[in-house]
């Protein structure tokens, strides 16, 4: 019996070395088929979905034809230069203001002539793309460190939302007998296919539906369920997320189209043809206004003149007085409430006033009244100094202005009583 025990132990170490070979193809099949947590990696298991990548597709429908470029203008919105159809008979296009954890989101809709939404644009918040290859233990070795920084963080993007890993060949475990080197092992290619998914893990919403890339203008694009999923009713739109990499910012997008709609799906195709980043800044806003003023006294108060103003405004959202000029600006014509709401929820938000100059439409708090006021009484008390004929010394005054300053002070300091006020809140 003794004389087999070294043939037992041998058998027994040529089993144990095999299954060592073996044990990184179980670990990296596990660790995708059904998530791993432990010191080394903590992976969830994700929907089949999350390990997809493909190629975008932009054209969705045939039989898309390119418009007269008169009829549309690439307007500096935000941090972007955007297509806008401001001469277009098709499409009509209102502004989007909202507030959503804490912060106010920024957009617009493309309406129909129907005024239907057909195509809905959204800047969500944008964030940095770290590696973070602390954040695993696995990822964090010397070996494999050096391995995911060596492929550069342009070819990791491309891979984020590009690559399919149920296409990998290490999914399946090799024959007993198939490979016998250790060295011949991907363990890097392993360990990098599951840092690619933790990044999805850790970037992608829940709710997307296909992980997509467009290598022309190196664009990851997502779509998630539409909105009519949490309402429970029938999807009508394509909803995606664009993430549009600047050095190691990424600014997201939200896209809605609604589908099988030409128009729509028009100028879905042209937003992404057309798209460029160009950061905003405030005094982008002083071309857009200019290009405001120049437009015919009628032609301000149409859809054209109030996307200019808006696209102005983009550049300038915590400027008040913007904001109260643009809304009393608006209420001049006979506008849409589409035009106007958006307007007049924002201001009282921010500053406790809609800054409505039609009295019935007026919403505002006690504070933002009596603010107010004294500005009425102010500018009343100027227009009256302004008009008045007073000899108080030849040397008084330098200037019309300071003759102004000097009355305004006087009339401060005599202490006049303000109204009382109530305040007031939205319906």
């Amino acid at each position: 019996m003794k004389k087999f025990l070294p043939l037992v132990f041998l058998a027994a170490l040529i089993t144990g070395y095999l299954a060592l070979l073996r044990l990184p193809y179980h670990f990296y099949r596990e660790a995708v088929t059904t998530g791993v947590s432990s010191r080394f990696l903590h992976l969830e298991k994700m929907p089949d979905l999350f390990y997809m990548g493909e190629a975008y597709q932009i054209s969705r429908m045939m039989g898309i034809n390119s418009d007269e470029l008169n009829l549309w203008e690439d307007l500096h919105f935000n941090d972007f230069e955007i297509p806008f159809p401001v001469k277009h008979p098709s499409f009509l296009v209102t502004p989007i203001i909202y507030r959503e954890a804490g912060t106010h989101r920024f957009g617009y809709n493309i309406l129909n002539f129907e005024k239907e939404e057909i195509n809905r644009v959204i800047f969500h918040d944008k964030y940095r793309f770290r590696l973070e290859l602390h954040e695993n233990l696995i990822f964090s070795l010397p070996v494999f460190e050096r391995t995911i920084l060596r492929r550069g963080l342009e070819q990791i993007w491309h891979d984020l939302y590009r690559k399919n890993i149920f296409r990998s060949a290490y999914l399946k475990e090799p024959e007993w007998l198939e490979n016998l080197n250790p060295m011949n092992i991907p363990l890097n290619d392993m360990v990098y296919d599951l840092f690619i998914l933790s990044l999805r893990q850790k970037y992608f919403p829940k709710n997307t539906k296909a992980i997509q890339y467009w290598p022309k203008k190196k664009l990851g694009i997502l779509e998630v369920e539409s909105n009519e999923v949490k309402e429970d009713k029938p999807v009508r739109y394509l909803q995606e997320l664009i993430h549009f990499p600047v050095q190691d910012q990424v600014h997201v997008i939200e896209l809605r189209t609604l589908l099988e709609d030409f128009p729509a799906e028009k100028y879905r195709q042209r937003f992404f043809k057309n798209i460029k980043f160009k950061e905003s800044y405030k005094e982008a806003s002083i071309p857009l206004y200019s290009k405001f003023q120049k437009l015919d006294y009628q032609d301000k108060f149409t859809p054209t003149g109030l996307l200019f103003l808006y696209s102005a405004f983009s550049h300038q959202k915590d400027s008040k007085s913007f904001l109260r000029q643009s809304i009393q600006f608006m209420e001049r014509g006979k506008n849409d409430r589409i035009y106007l709401d958006p307007f007049y929820r924002y201001g009282y938000d921010l500053y406790g006033s809609n800054f409505s100059q039609i009295i019935n439409k007026r919403v505002e708090t006690q504070a933002e009244k009596l603010e107010r006021k004294k500005r009425e009484e102010e500018d009343k008390r100027r227009a009256e100094i302004e008009g008045r004929e007073v000899d108080v010394g030849a040397d008084k005054f330098d200037s019309v202005e300071s003759k102004i300053n000097f009355f305004l002070q006087n009339a401060k300091e005599s202490g006049e009583p303000e109204e009382e006020s109530t305040p007031m809140r939205l319906d």
